[in-house]
């Protein structure tokens, strides 16, 4: 039982309303702290704004010269077909450890001649060189619009100006969060670890993008996609990403 609930039940209206905004706000606070820790860490190797509560981790932030890409929302005019599979360029951009998760970043960008936008769900599946999977799904509140012959700069670039592309962020625990919640203790998980080797990024139910490889060679952090304990695994966000303002 919450023992805090016998101390609310006697409050007056205007006082629960008070309450209820502090914690509205605390939890906020809280979740900021989480999203500009791991934003920072994730816009060096391609990425956006995530956050997941869990139990702080310790790592290394690594820094980047240039100015990090910024997701925003927009407003698609409904005559924007939606994108298909056979347009769409993904890749892997790196993974960070933050905040007791490990978060991993996929560009994604349409090379048609013509733009079009990302509407309805993303469904993301993992999978490892014997097919075991992980499967996660998320709605899309606004439509993403991407712009035509859109290209997928190098790895620690922006996109160019005036292109739009679209940042997807995934996430689950790191082993000993993992491992805890699934009962146990240390760093051993017990269920076989997935190393992903291949996700197949799906739109509306449609035919699925496949991004084979999941190893970033570039600027760190760099490294193959981390291995999965357990089944938590979730899409943080999906947004439209564009180069930064000019200075």
């Amino acid at each position: 039982m919450d023992p805090s609930r016998s101390i609310v039940d006697h409050l007056g209206r205007d006082e629960r309303i008070r309450l209820d905004q502090s914690m509205t706000v605390a939890r906020t606070i809280r979740l900021a702290a989480i999203v500009i820790a791991v934003s920072t860490a994730l816009t060096s190797c391609g990425g956006g704004p995530v956050g997941r509560s869990a139990r702080p981790k310790n790592s290394s932030v690594p820094t980047s010269t240039t100015s990090p890409p910024t997701t925003t929302t927009s407003m698609v005019p409904s005559t924007i077909p939606a994108c298909t599979a056979s347009q769409l360029n993904g890749q892997y951009r790196g993974s960070q450890g933050a905040a007791g998760n490990l978060v991993s970043s996929f560009w994604i960008a349409n090379s048609a001649a013509s733009p079009c936008a990302l509407r309805s769900s993303v469904t993301v599946e993992l999978l490892d060189s014997a097919g075991h999977t992980r499967t996660m799904s998320h709605a899309i509140d606004s439509p993403i619009l991407l712009s035509a012959m859109g290209i997928i700069p190098p790895l620690g670039q922006n996109p160019a100006q005036g292109q739009m592309l679209a940042s997807l962020i995934i996430g689950w625990p790191t082993v000993p969060n993992a491992v805890e919640a699934l009962g146990g203790t240390g760093v051993q998980c017990p269920q076989p670890l997935l190393q992903a080797h291949m996700a197949r990024i799906t739109f509306d139910d449609a035919e699925p993008l496949i991004v084979e490889n999941l190893t970033n060679s570039g600027p760190p952090p760099s490294g193959s996609i981390p291995p999965i304990c357990g089944s938590d695994v979730y899409v943080w966000e999906i947004s439209s990403l564009t180069a930064p303002e000019p200075p």
